[in-house]
């Protein structure tokens, strides 16, 4: 058995051993963890920041980051059956800094965010798999205390609610969960305020999962280096239950920016990337109350893991560092959570997203 990921990049040359990227790559690991081949490029993309894949696995839709005064786009392909990529439509937005997308419950829309501006899209997807022109942009605007990072609002991703009825957003720069619904029929958003819920001031909220019960929310908050614990009901909202570190409290290198978060089907563990710390840390979660104790931080054998994955069977771990440009594969142990690196290599420049297909 192997399995077969995707990855993302910015798009450049490295110094690092003249290092170059150009597009969506793909990636073979052994069952042992192993990298078993050189990364090979499957789509010639300029900066592919995030992607996402459909349930039945035939259509990759990802967004392009190419600078911070560009516009980007969604580019949709079609995953052939070697697994190579066939670029099905290409749609331009005005956004700045495009860095998430997710889909939809129904998956016939996507969900697109742009930092730079705090720009969510919502944009139609044909039977084709074609993503079509944008039905809806909102903008997220305020500010928040941090006066270098949070002088504006920056929004940084979506996630669909346990029922997939909500949209809610993660803005960095003005420490809101926002919520949204989505009409089907018009793909539009409608703001919902009870949902949506203010995070400590200077917290930076940048990526959240939902406990497999939906009864919990956590947060990776970027500006703070913590994670937020947080209740959650679909009538009456978030509440905030605890704040954990996500650094060991002796770790004095600053600054240090969580980044990705994921958490194990059986909602027993967690994890979250720390970037200048340079881990993956490991969090034991409660089911029943949902609260969390921070076990272990494990390097991740470079600098700067924007992004890290947990494999579909959840044997195995994936993180890449984007300033390092390399990639660490750990075994995960399912009783424990914790992790053993058994792989680690130099791949392409500045690697930032992984999708498993």
């Amino acid at each position: 058995m192997s399995y077969t990921f995707y990855l993302g990049d910015y798009t450049q040359t490295s110094s690092q051993a003249n290092m170059k990227s150009e597009g969506i790559y793909l990636l073979s690991v052994s069952d042992e963890g192993k990298l078993e081949d050189k990364p090979v490029l499957v789509a010639k993309q300029d900066s592919p920041s995030y992607m996402a894949i459909t349930s039945d696995h035939h259509c990759l839709v990802a967004v392009s980051e190419p600078g911070d005064n560009e516009n980007g786009s969604f580019i949709s392909y079609c995953i052939n059956d070697d697994k190579r990529l066939e670029c099905i439509s290409t749609q331009k937005v005005s956004g700045l800094g495009l860095c998430h997308v997710t889909f939809s419950q129904n998956e016939n829309y996507v969900i697109g965010i742009g930092y730079y501006d705090a720009s969510v899209y919502v944009a139609p997807v044909d039977s084709k798999r074609h993503v079509l022109e944008p039905t809806d942009k909102v903008v997220q605007k305020g500010s928040g205390p941090n006066i270098s990072r949070q002088s504006e609002a920056h929004t940084h991703s979506a996630t669909l609610t346990p029922d997939g009825k909500y949209i809610i957003i993660c803005d960095l720069g003005t420490d809101m969960l926002v919520a949204y619904e989505l009409d089907q029929q018009t793909g539009r958003l409608k703001k919902n305020e009870k949902l949506t819920f203010h995070l400590p001031g200077g917290c930076g909220p940048r990526h959240m999962v939902f406990s497999p019960n939906g009864k919990h929310a956590y947060v990776a908050c970027e500006l703070s280096s913590e994670l937020q614990v947080l209740t959650y009901d679909p009538k009456e909202g978030f509440s905030l239950m605890d704040t954990v570190k996500t650094v060991p409290d002796d770790f004095k290198r600053e600054p240090n920016y969580p980044a990705a978060i994921r958490m194990t089907e059986d909602g027993r563990f967690l994890y979250v990337s720390n970037r200048g710390e340079d881990s993956i840390a490991l969090f034991a979660v409660n089911p029943e109350n949902g609260m969390v104790k921070r076990i272990e931080n494990y390097s991740t054998k470079g600098r700067y893991p924007r992004d890290f994955i947990l494999t579909n069977d959840e044997k195995l771990i994936l993180a890449v560092n984007q300033e390092s440009n390399n990639i660490v594969v750990y075994l995960r142990n399912a009783n424990t959570g914790k992790l053993t690196a058994v792989d680690s290599k130099p791949i392409v420049a500045k690697p930032i997203c992984l999708a498993e297909i």
